[in-house]
């Protein structure tokens, strides 16, 4: 009856894992093959050398480098059973070199069945035993060191062994040199055992789990798939890392800018190259070019529209103001004030008698009529029939006597009297009739005119007669401010100045007009040569960087087919891992047994 702490797996249908390997390989690519053909064969990790190897495969059969493209044909499994493997013979280990204190030149000759060395203490066996245990890459295995009376020296042997039946044919035997690594396919199979691994194998606690050697390289494969993964994801990144550093050389409102500033794997590089192809005579005309746009910007068509609409701007006060003034008439204005001269002194003599026994002070004075008719409006706008025998001072809130209501009612009176409202009408028709004097900006025109006099030579007399004009018309309003009469001639030249400014204005907005269309077909010239001279300066630059653009270009195409190829590696090793039968015995610990290593 079996032990029931062992686990066992009897199934004579399931395939061994060497053979579902082999199957799995056979329907990959031939890199991959070509690796797992090696891992069957060596039945042991990768070296980072063989690694690089089967990613240079890789590179060369998905056109990502140059080589022969690499041709591996089917697997096949030569193995009968599950966990098959030739077995190892040792042969010779010789051309020993810097272990310890070794002697160069002995040799060690291995029988099939038995060898056994033997000697003193400090003659060197443990030296041979060391080598045997880097070679194995064993749990105990000990650094070497060179001879300590000589500089320090990498270990070095050479070791003869055979694989399969053919043993004791020294021609058949395969040979390793040996320079200090640990663990050296084939001999990776070796167990070996001193005093102190005895100590681990057989004394120490170890939880042991045991595979068969055909499910241990599923990992193996698995682990190197990664590390070619790995590889080619830091390959892409450093490509993709380096950016786009070519716009900053071309003019970023140029044709050309749009086309390298989007630069990858789809960029169409015949195009490129067409356009960097500038023959000699398009060449030639580049300063042809440049001094038409030279020319064209030194065109003072701009200037020459910004003087003429200066005049415009001038003329059109001149107009407005002529339009305005021209209306004006003096005889009804100087009527008017005459009139509001005698209202004023009619209401004057009027108050003078209502007054006359009151002894006001300030009587007189406009900021006393401004007080009295201050206090009426309040008195309108909160009284009815102020003041009563029952109302106090607006002012000071006392008591009002009778003579004081009554000179209030006269205040009130002073008003409201017909004499005033006669002023304040005449004030108002005064006002109407003078408001263009008052409206047109004089003081501006005689400032402006002031000024163009000294420059316009020209057009002297003509600015001179409506500076003229304008300060005859600032004089009339001062005049009728102070409430005097104004000349007769005060605004005469206004009409005539209004024809000719309208005139003069016709001209100038002509002239505008045609400057601003020539300025528009300058502008759409200007352009058109900036355009072509732009295009051209790109295209000379695109040439004389072309190698470089077309470099980024063809790192950009390889980025983008190597993420295609990185996109793959996931269902890669999914599958490896739906493979994996993973049917490991595990050999477990009973008090009474102890442990063992067998792997």
């Amino acid at each position: 009856m079996p032990n029931e702490n062992i686990a066992t797996v009897q199934n004579s249908n399931i395939a061994s894992g060497r053979a579902l390997l082999v199957d799995w390989a056979n329907q990959q690519d031939h890199w991959l093959r070509a690796m797992v053909s090696e891992i069957l064969q060596s039945q042991t990790s990768l070296s980072d050398d063989q690694v690089e190897h089967f990613y240079k495969l890789l590179l060369i059969e998905k056109e990502l480098a140059l080589g022969e493209h690499p041709v591996v044909s089917a697997l096949e499994d030569k193995d009968a059973g599950p966990d098959f493997e030739e077995s190892l013979t040792l042969a010779q280990l010789k051309d020993v070199e810097n272990v310890n204190a070794l002697a160069e030149g002995q040799q060690l000759t291995f029988n099939r069945r038995l060898t056994v060395v033997f000697g003193e203490n400090a003659t060197g066996k443990s030296g041979y035993a060391r080598i045997l245990k880097g070679l194995a890459a064993v749990r105990t295995a000990e650094s070497i060191l060179s001879d300590i009376s000589k500089p320090p020296a990498t270990p070095k042997a050479t070791v003869t062994y055979w694989l399969g039946q053919d043993v004791g044919d020294i021609a058949k035997s395969k040979t390793i040199n040996w320079n200090g690594q640990q663990g050296v396919a084939p001999l990776t199979r070796m167990d070996v055992f001193d005093a102190r691994g005895a100590v681990i194998h057989v004394d120490g606690e170890l939880s042991y789990v045991y595979t068969p050697s055909d499910l241990s390289l599923f990992p193996v494969i698995a682990e190197s798939i990664e590390k070619i993964k790995v590889k080619l994801d830091k390959a892409r990144s450093e490509i993709q890392e380096a950016g786009n550093k070519f716009t900053s050389s071309f003019n970023r409102q140029g044709p050309l800018y749009s086309k390298i500033e989007t630069l990858g794997a789809s960029t169409d590089t015949e195009e490129l190259k067409k356009l960097a192809t500038v023959s000699e005579e398009e060449e030639a005309t580049l300063r042809e070019l440049e001094s038409q746009v030279d020319a064209l910007r030194a065109d003072n068509t701009d200037a020459s529209v910004k003087v003429a609409q200066t005049e415009k701007e001038w003329l059109l006060n001149i107009s407005k103001c002529a339009e305005t003034l021209s209306k004006v008439d003096v005889s009804a204005l100087n009527n008017a004030i005459q009139t509001l001269k005698q209202a004023k002194e009619s209401y004057r003599k009027t108050s003078e008698l209502s007054f006359e026994n009151e002894s006001i002070k300030g009587f007189s004075e406009p900021s006393w009529a401004a007080f009295v008719e201050a206090s009426e409006i309040y008195i309108t706008e909160n009284y009815k029939d102020y003041p009563t025998h029952d109302d106090s001072c607006i002012y000071c809130h006392q008591t009002l006597s009778e003579e004081a209501r009554a000179l209030i009612k006269k205040y009130r009176d002073y008003c409201s009297d017909q004499a005033k409202q006669t002023v304040q009408s005449a004030q108002k028709v005064v006002q109407t009739i003078a408001a263009p004097i008052f409206q047109a900006q004089l003081e501006r025109l005689i400032e402006d005119g002031e000024k163009k006099v000294c420059d316009d030579v020209a057009n002297k007399e003509w600015i001179e007669g409506i500076v003229n004009a304008a300060n005859k018309a600032a004089v009339a309003k001062k005049l009728v401010s102070e409430g005097a009469e104004i000349p007769v001639d005060s605004l005469s030249s206004w009409a005539s100045l209004l024809a000719e400014s309208k005139k003069r204005l016709a001209f100038v907005e002509q002239a505008i007009t045609e400057l601003q269309s020539r300025g528009v077909e300058k502008m759409k010239v200007l352009q058109d040569v900036q355009k072509k001279l732009s295009l051209l300066k790109d295209r000379l630059q695109l040439r004389s960087i072309l190698p470089a653009i077309l470099g980024y270009v063809d790192k950009a195409k390889w980025a983008d087919k190597a993420n295609a190829v990185l996109l793959k590696f996931k269902g890669l090793s999914m599958s490896l891992t739906d493979l994996n039968p993973k049917r490991p015995s595990t050999w477990q610990d009973t008090p009474d047994k102890k442990k063992r290593d067998n792997q």
